[in-house]
């Protein structure tokens, strides 16, 4: 993995993409940091998984990886830990999301959407 494989995407609605990370955190449906990502990557429920460019190229290659090789959606984007926290009460970097309803509609918020 090199250093293009992180692609920023662009979010369109940043007040849209708020609400529903916020809703999907109260319905259970997303797993915050690393090490519950990872986990939920491996067991084959992540659907998409939401990397903030602020990481370290370290800890983006890692989980980005992960990803990839099970087969799980990725996006990297331009939201730091600190409006997580100020969103979710909680300050990190990687979010995964594990129902398919919230994963189409954020994906449909990227100007570069997945395929």
């Amino acid at each position: 993995m090199n250093k293009d494989d992180f692609v920023e995407s662009e979010i369109k609605d940043v007040n849209r993409f708020k609400n529903l990370i916020s809703i999907a955190a109260k319905a259970g449906n997303i797993h915050l940091g690393f090490d519950a990502a990872k986990k939920v990557i491996t067991n084959h429920k992540a659907k998409l998984l939401l990397v903030s460019n602020t990481l370290s190229n370290g800890t983006k290659h890692a989980i980005i990886r992960k990803a990839q090789l099970a087969s799980v959606n990725y996006k990297l984007i331009s939201v730091s830990p600190e409006n997580f926290l100020e969103w979710l009460g909680k300050r990190v970097g990687i979010i995964a999301l594990t129902d398919e309803g919230f994963t189409k509609e954020i994906n449909n918020l990227f100007l570069n959407k997945i395929n």
